[in-house]
């Protein structure tokens, strides 16, 4: 099926999805290959004809109207042009990211479904309160490290507070009521998500 050649970019832009739809053969890329080159030879085309008719004048306004004409047509096919460039660079970029996400990995493992306490014993396990703690200006502050810690685990910063209130070394209580360590399954669960992480608990920030 032979596509139309439009002569303006609004043109285009309304009817080449359409155009692209009637055509069976070629895939959307290829489509777009296909009609840069038709819009350059026509570009070309223009540019002859203009070349040619300015040539077989010998009046200076005929000249410089018909110079005036051919540029325009030839401006208007160009912004085609550089309308289906794009559009070839946008498709190709969106391929390969497709292909990327293809190729991506989907993690073995989920624990985004671990409990609040599991997850306190896992920071604390891994050192990251410990770390946190660390870096704050007053790292007795124990209601800041609940809310930095509330801040990426999903869990409210006063259940975090009264947690670390009795699981820190200064005053740990295993048997509060408020420690995640108080039910052994906390402790059992957190461990084998930590077994699962294949890290190394010799590297756990001291």
């Amino acid at each position: 099926m032979e596509l139309p050649l439009y002569t303006s970019l609004s043109d285009f832009e309304k009817f080449y999805m359409k155009d692209f739809a009637d055509q069976e053969k070629l895939n959307y890329l290829d489509f777009l290959i296909n009609q840069s080159d038709l819009y350059n030879i026509l570009a070309q085309n223009i540019l002859d004809v203009g070349k040619t008719k300015i040539s077989n004048t010998t009046i200076e306004s005929e000249e410089l109207d018909l110079y005036d004409k051919t540029n325009n047509s030839v401006n208007k096919v160009l912004e085609i042009i550089r309308f289906i460039e794009i559009e070839k660079i946008k498709h190709s970029e969106s391929l390969k990211s497709n292909i990327k996400s293809e190729n991506s990995e989907t993690p073995e493992n989920d624990f985004s479904d671990n409990k609040p306490l599991e997850r306190m014993i896992i920071l604390e396990k891994l050192g990251v309160i410990k770390y946190i703690k660390s870096l704050q200006n007053d790292g007795f502050n124990e209601k800041q490290t609940a809310e930095i810690l509330s801040s990426f685990t999903g869990i409210t910063s006063g259940t975090i507070a009264k947690n670390l209130g009795v699981m820190l070394p200064h005053n740990k209580k295993d048997t509060d009521k408020n420690s995640p360590y108080k039910n052994s399954k906390n402790l059992q669960l957190a461990n084998k998500s930590i077994n699962r992480f294949n890290i190394d608990l010799t590297k756990i920030f001291q």
